[in-house]
């Protein structure tokens, strides 16, 4: 049942545009808080071990919890989830400004916190994307996407030279005390979100609930082979993206300043792809722009910027890298939406992202492994070469091959 909520900006309702600024914000005080924990971390123990280590209990928990996650979101209302993520990422925040002034920093005490606070975070990001759909008219979902996506990733390159800026005027522990006032904010601004009480449903055992959630997605056989080959796509992605440093520096001459323009391009292809996925109507062809656009594409285009690696060329093939990404990400999430019942969207999205964060560490770890034994040019070929095998491979399957076909009401644009 929803309650009125009047229509804003291109028809988007007031409740959008909140969450649209909550995003904004919460990206902002993610970034930054994240990029002072490191700094804090390396310069207290100048370990590389130490940075894997916050790494990887910050991939832990939405690894194992998210169907879990995903099926409590599915009958709790989503409104006030989002609200309590935030106000305790906010708590946890604030803890570690308090516990690194008065003690410094220590290893246990952080990743505990940070478990913590990565949890939070993917039960707000399950809840969002299961809430949205609710509140946005189907035809501007895409656009809707569309924006939160570009809004967030604009708000993270900001608040990346923002941090600098806070390390460099009053340091980097002070620094996490201006964080968490950002995160209450982004939960005042939830407060008064349009309500959307969750489709009642008979409460059975949590196992038998999350059976039912993959018994769903099985029958849903072009959306579960997406489900699947987003495990190969991301696998090998994670054998490159992450070693670009690597890159730079071996294939590039090692220059800060083409490694930080590499990441500014990429960004701004997907932001760029990201807008344009719904001025193409990508989402009525979403099986073709996942596996041939987001899959074969990037392929093709590491293999040449790994064959070709001129750093012009590298910098204008990672704009077109980046729009993969904004184009395959926001079809991809779009069409979920629009086709997951609301009473299931909390579970499907608990699994997809279950089966995402538990393969990207591995494609992250072969990858290293390789650049160490073969080096960076075989590692950046073998993630090319995977990347097009898996989308071409997923591509022959009929049913994901025609995914979206289905959408046969146009996608809306936005006035120009």
């Amino acid at each position: 049942m929803k309650n009125k909520d009047p229509s804003w900006k291109f028809g988007f309702p007031a409740s959008y545009w909140r969450l649209f600024f909550s995003r904004i914000l919460s990206r902002s005080s993610g970034s930054i808080f994240s990029l002072l924990i490191l700094w804090i971390a390396f310069i207290d123990t100048h370990s590389g071990l130490v940075i894997a280590i916050i790494g990887i209990s910050q991939i832990v928990s939405p690894a194992i919890l998210s169907a879990l996650i995903g099926n409590y979101v599915d009958v709790i209302d989503r409104r006030k989830i989002m609200l309590v993520s935030q106000v305790v990422r906010a708590s946890i925040q604030l803890s570690f400004f308090i516990y690194i002034v008065n003690y410094g920093f220590n290893l246990i005490f952080s990743v505990i916190l940070l478990f913590s606070y990565s949890t939070m975070g993917i039960l707000y990001r399950i809840s969002e994307s299961s809430y949205l759909p609710d509140i946005i008219d189907p035809k501007k979902l895409q656009n809707a996407n569309g924006f939160l996506r570009t809004s967030s990733n604009i708000s993270g390159i900001v608040s990346t030279a923002a941090a600098g800026v806070v390390i460099i005027l009053i340091g980097a522990a002070k620094g996490l005390l201006i964080t968490a006032p950002e995160f209450l904010v982004s939960g005042i601004l939830l407060i008064n979100l349009q309500v959307v009480a969750p489709k009642e449903r008979i409460r059975k055992r949590v196992r038998s609930e999350l059976s039912e959630g993959f018994h769903w997605l099985l029958g849903m056989r072009g959306l579960f082979f997406l489900t699947i080959s987003a495990m190969f796509i991301n696998f090998f992605f994670n054998m490159s993206e992450p070693f670009y440093v690597v890159f730079n520096g071996v294939l590039l001459g090692g220059s800060s300043i083409v490694f930080a323009l590499m990441l500014a391009f990429y960004t701004l292809g997907d932001i760029f792809g990201t807008l344009i996925s719904g001025k193409i109507r990508s989402i009525k062809h979403t099986g073709f722009h996942w596996t041939m656009v987001y899959g074969f594409t990037s392929g093709v285009l590491i293999f040449l910027m790994t064959v070709f690696h001129n750093y012009i060329f590298v910098l204008a093939i990672n704009i077109f890298i980046g729009a993969c990404l904004g184009i395959g990400g926001n079809t991809w999430l779009s069409y979920a939406q629009r086709v997951v019942p609301s009473e299931m969207r909390g579970r499907y999205f608990g699994i997809d992202s279950m089966g995402s964060y538990a393969i990207m560490p591995l494609g992250e770890a072969i990858g290293g492994l390789m650049i160490t034994f073969y080096g960076v040019y075989f590692s950046f070929i073998f993630s090319a070469a995977g990347l097009m095998a898996s989308g071409l491979g997923f591509f022959a399957i009929k049913s994901l091959r025609h995914l979206g076909n289905e959408l046969d009401d146009e996608v809306e644009n936005l006035p120009a």
